[in-house]
């Protein structure tokens, strides 16, 4: 059995691009926070231990905003 969809096409494409675009401005703030941590630890500013424990914490504030969207 098909489901029903709700609403017109063009509405359900811009909540879906609305979505698609929430998700992108995570990503590139993820990854920005991402590479700034790998230039310090590729400067010496940061031990490796410091490195991992740093991006384990980014993954997990991105890993949080994922579940919001």
């Amino acid at each position: 059995m098909a489901k029903k969809r709700v609403g017109n096409k063009k509405n359900q494409t811009s909540v879906l691009a609305k979505k698609f675009h929430e998700f992108a401005g995570a990503w590139r703030e993820h990854i920005r926070d991402e590479l700034a941590i790998h230039n310090q630890l590729l400067k010496k500013k940061r031990s490796l231990n410091q490195h991992v424990r740093d991006t384990v914490r980014i993954h997990h504030k991105f890993f949080a905003k994922l579940k919001k969207l």
